[in-house]
């Protein structure tokens, strides 16, 4: 629901309401702009249990999300490994690592996430090995030490004396992810409860005196090895910017967004030239920025029903909706009179008139009663081919029946198909309160009967 450009008020189900047109695109001078990807945040393992997926480039990683709440509370630590870090020298590896820590409420348990890269895990799973064995992993643990220095092992995740429970995932790019808990039920040179302290202490981006180490054959003493370090992680993630109209009540509450709905409908009516601009046929230029951009909204009356006109600014076209039941709109047509098989620009970078409409900017309802031709109709103005288009609109009229059974009305669904007309019933009066009264359809619901034994 960024940067709203439209706004337009209506009624439905006897209720004040708002409509927005949001061309969802953050903006560097804006407090609320702060933007990153997916995977440059470290996300609360726990609210987020599938974070590595979501931090792969081929998935949420390619997202620039605006993280402006949906901090967690809880405390959690990250460590990247290495063999620069090797003390007291650093060791040539192309092996690396990373991890996500998080200590639990009660202080219990540390559970850990541990992506290793060119480490050969297979001696301690009994999988396939490479040939060479200098990168076979001989121990990997928690120690006791600050950064620079060595120090006794506190826990060993795995060494042939300790060996805890986990969670083993072999990944497509050939590294491998342990996922376990440091429980203080575990057998431990130092127990867990010896750190608690010294991590809820710890500040943002603080080290602590824990790390991990990773030893191979080859590097007995530690191939690489990571400090932990408190991290700020998210428990949410925000993505402002929906390209997407919304409807408030007139308290401010949101009761709809549309999301990546007006995407997607735009996606399948033109698959080619899916988020181009409104100056070139183009596919997909305007999907880091705004997207079709819902630029202008307008609500108008017809046969009785409130239907929303949303213009999309960039790709083009006008999005109806049908807006009787507010919280679920109903999505009732797209139309785009622009003709992706010509080219926007001629030569001269003139706009070429052979394109049809582009750019809409402006809509206008005009309401039967005040049509000269005594249908509705919507006016369309589109700033970048300088046209004014209108629309006819022709709604069928849905004819109600002269009585309607009770079960029709309520419906199989949540929403009942009647939702706002007027119809008439008639029925058994079964019951009379303070509430009124209570009428029964003597067929039932029409549905047919079973007999069980």
């Amino acid at each position: 629901m960024y940067q709203p450009d439209a706004i337009a008020l209506f009624t439905a189900l006897g209720e004040d309401l708002i409509i927005t047109a949001n061309e969802g695109d953050a903006r560097d001078y804006d407090t609320f702009s702060e933007e990153a990807r997916v995977d440059d945040l470290v996300l609360d393992p726990v609210a987020f249990p599938n974070f590595r997926e979501l931090q792969q480039e081929t998935n949420l990683g390619r997202l620039e999300v605006t993280t402006v709440n949906g901090i967690s509370s809880a405390d959690v630590f990250t460590v990247n490994l290495s063999g620069e870090q090797e003390v007291p020298d650093a060791v040539t590896t192309e092996a690396t690592g990373d991890a996500v820590l998080r200590l639990n409420e009660a202080g219990t348990a540390l559970t850990y996430n541990i992506k290793l890269e060119g480490i050969d895990v297979g001696s301690f799973f009994g999988t396939p090995q490479t040939d060479d064995t200098g990168d076979d992993l001989q121990a990997l643990h928690f120690n006791n030490a600050d950064s620079g220095q060595n120090g006794p092992v506190a826990f060993g995740i795995l060494n042939p004396t300790q060996e805890d429970e986990l969670e083993v995932n072999y990944n497509p790019d050939g590294s491998v992810t342990l996922v376990g808990a440091w429980e203080v039920s575990d057998t431990a040179n130092q127990p867990l409860t010896d750190f608690v302290d010294v991590l809820r202490a710890a500040e943002n981006g603080a080290e602590v005196p824990l790390y991990l180490n990773v030893e191979t054959e080859e590097f007995p003493a530690g191939e690489i090895r990571g400090q932990l370090t408190e991290t700020t992680a998210y428990s949410e993630i925000y993505a402002y910017g929906a390209r997407s109209f919304t409807i408030w009540d007139t308290d401010g509450n949101i009761i709809f967004d549309s999301g990546t709905e007006l995407e997607a409908i735009t996606a399948e009516a033109f698959p080619e030239f899916f988020n181009s601009d409104n100056d070139e046929n183009t596919f997909e230029t305007r999907s880091d920025a705004k997207g079709p951009e819902p630029e202008g909204v307008v609500v108008g009356e017809i046969n009785g029903k409130p239907y929303g006109f949303i213009g999309l600014e960039r790709v083009g076209g006008i999005a109806v909706y049908d807006l009787t039941n507010p919280t679920q709109p109903e999505f009732i047509q797209y139309i785009n009179e622009r003709d992706f098989t010509v080219e926007a620009q001629l030569e001269d970078g003139s706009t070429n008139p052979a394109v049809g409409d582009l750019g809409p900017e402006g809509l206008l309802f005009i309401a039967a009663e005040d049509s000269p031709n005594g249908e509705p109709l919507l006016v369309v103005a589109n700033e970048v081919s300088g046209t004014t288009s209108i629309f006819g609109i022709n709604i069928e009229v849905e004819t109600l029946p002269d009585t309607a059974p009770i079960y029709e009305i309520q419906g199989e669904g949540h929403i009942s198909p009647f939702l706002g007309a007027t119809v008439t019933t008639s029925g058994i009066v079964t019951a009379v309160d303070s509430n009124g009264f209570y009428v029964q359809d003597p067929t039932g619901d029409g549905n047919p009967g079973f007999l069980t034994n």
